[in-house]
């Protein structure tokens, strides 16, 4: 057994078999929050909790062995004490979309990458139905809703009925980046609804999506 763990069951059972600041602070300082996971300790929760009631930031070899230990170890409740680097969080919120709330009140999606919102859509088919996810997707504006789509077109029937709104202008450029979804805009009358002029330029962009309007 780890000397300075065993050190800490000697200071909890010279305490009364209670936490105080003291050791808490030695948990901390020696990075044990984690081993007291791993060895099932009574206290680790207590010791968590006062952890990042006292400020702590789990690292993520705190946050991997608690997982580890106990994959619902990690609640809504811990992550709005701590501070986790985005590559933990991205981890946390697939194993967990229950998450979301949280991880939207800190930002977390404001600051996702567009590739790695694509692979939420490829990986976890249930993140395209997710109304909430949908929504914090459109909210990064028409640009990076193009570029997921650009990365997951084949999501594209499934956000739109998760609230995912295309008007015309959204139509416009995603048909000027890509054509995988031409027949999906034939199918719901947008090459019938465009102006003459929105008409010249997807030609434009594409002369053989003539076939998509009525001569």
């Amino acid at each position: 057994m780890n000397r300075k763990y065993q050190y800490l069951l000697d200071l909890i059972d010279e305490n009364g078999g209670v936490l105080n600041c003291e050791i808490v602070q030695f948990i901390t300082k020696n990075n044990l929050l984690g081993a007291m996971f791993l060895r099932d300790n009574p206290l680790k929760n207590d010791a968590l909790n006062i952890a990042c009631d006292g400020g702590y930031e789990l690292s993520e070899q705190d946050v991997n062995c608690i997982l580890l230990a106990y994959p619902n170890g990690i609640t809504p409740k811990t992550l709005c004490k701590v501070h986790l680097p985005d590559s933990v969080l991205f981890e946390l919120y697939f194993d967990n979309p229950e998450f979301f709330d949280v991880l939207n009140a800190q930002g977390f999606f404001e600051r996702l990458p567009k590739e790695k919102f694509a692979e939420l859509f490829r990986m976890g088919y249930k993140f395209a139905y997710d109304c909430k996810l949908v929504k914090a997707l459109q909210s990064r504006g028409d640009d990076f809703v193009i570029s997921v789509l650009d990365d997951s077109p084949q999501f594209f029937d499934t956000l739109v009925d998760a609230g995912l709104e295309v008007d015309t202008k959204l139509w416009l450029k995603i048909l000027s980046i890509t054509d995988a979804l031409d027949v999906k805009a034939f199918e719901l009358g947008v090459f019938e609804e465009m102006s003459i002029d929105a008409r010249e330029r997807v030609l434009k962009d594409n002369p053989e999506r003539r076939i998509y309007f009525r001569v």
